[in-house]
């Protein structure tokens, strides 16, 4: 199973109609948790975020191929980190990236908790039940 292998049909398209319209697109749903920022390890809050500002990334991404080698090009020689595809894009090429709107059942499966949750998805979904939604409130 993929890191997100709960992406539905009409997701995958929608994203991918937006990168092609805007060049560089990804799929993702408002953060529903209050995060916290940490300066000293998590030892004490420094700040809380300001949840309506923060959205939580999930796949696939889409990028133009240019501006995806460029951002590689341009990474390799000036060096740092980008953590997903999207990252390189508006961090390295500088270019606004397109949020679509995903939904809560895309979740990213990395660890044994995230295996049930999937589990669970998967069951309503064979039971005829809702994908989850991208309802927000």
């Amino acid at each position: 199973c993929l890191a997100a292998c709960l992406v539905t049909a009409a997701e995958v398209n929608r994203v991918v109609c937006d990168g092609i319209k805007y060049g560089a697109a990804v799929l993702a749903v408002p953060v529903k948790a209050t995060i916290k920022q940490s300066d000293d390890g998590g030892k004490t809050v420094a700040r809380t975020l300001e949840r309506a500002t923060l959205w939580e990334a999930q796949t696939p991404q889409v990028v133009r191929a240019d501006w995806f080698r460029e951002g590689f090009a341009k990474l390799h020689r000036q060096g740092g980190v980008v953590t997903d595809d999207v990252s390189l894009i508006e961090n390295v090429v500088g270019v606004a990236v397109h949020i679509t709107l995903g939904e809560y059942s895309n979740i990213k499966v990395t660890t044994k908790e995230d295996m049930v949750a999937a589990e669970g998805v998967l069951n309503q979904n064979t039971m005829g039940g809702a994908g989850g939604g991208s309802e927000t409130t």
